[in-house]
């Protein structure tokens, strides 16, 4: 129990200080307290800790992709890799609500890179399939924050199209 609370604590703080570092945007720093996180987690073979390192990896470079649009490659490259993690948790390791979230996050994330990368039909059948699965399990909080997610893309991308952002954040409400 003390060598499980030991790495729980480990993993916590490795994700914990790169989240951080990204959010101050210290990549560098960042990727090397992800990179940390993932070989923790690889090392205990802890599936669930693996894939959230696998989406710690994706925010970063997502977020590095705002200033330099070349990490969007990298950026899709982590989220298909965390949205293949989620299959290899064992069923005892979560409930089918938490792999519907990690699944849905996971495909948002997808669509929110392939937007970005002109995409967009593939994004939005990513973004579908995520809200589908957040409606599954009644998971509102989520299913507001695809939508808000959506409407600020579409209202940053070259059409603008105002009518379409205003419904999405009227899914908010």
């Amino acid at each position: 129990s003390s060598i499980s609370e030991s790495h729980s604590f480990s993993f916590a703080a490795t994700r914990m200080i790169g989240e951080v570092l990204a959010e101050d945007g210290q990549f560098v720093e960042a990727l090397h307290y992800n990179r940390e996180y993932l070989k923790l987690a690889q090392d205990v073979h802890d599936t669930v800790n693996i894939q959230r390192a696998l989406a710690t990896h994706a925010h970063t470079y997502i977020s590095m992709s705002t200033q330099d649009p070349s990490f969007l490659s990298k950026a899709l490259k982590y989220c298909n890799k965390c949205h293949e993690a989620i299959a290899r948790i064992p069923s005892k390791d979560i409930d089918q609500k938490e792999r519907c979230q990690m699944t849905g996050r996971a495909l948002e994330n997808i669509g929110r890179v392939r937007w970005r990368l002109g995409e967009l039909d593939l994004a939005e059948t990513n973004f579908k399939e995520a809200e589908d699965r957040y409606r599954s399990y009644k998971l509102w909080p989520d299913i507001a924050r695809l939508s808000q997610s959506r409407a600020f893309l579409t209202l940053e991308s070259k059409s603008g199209d105002v009518t379409k952002a205003l419904k999405q954040t009227e899914l908010c409400v």
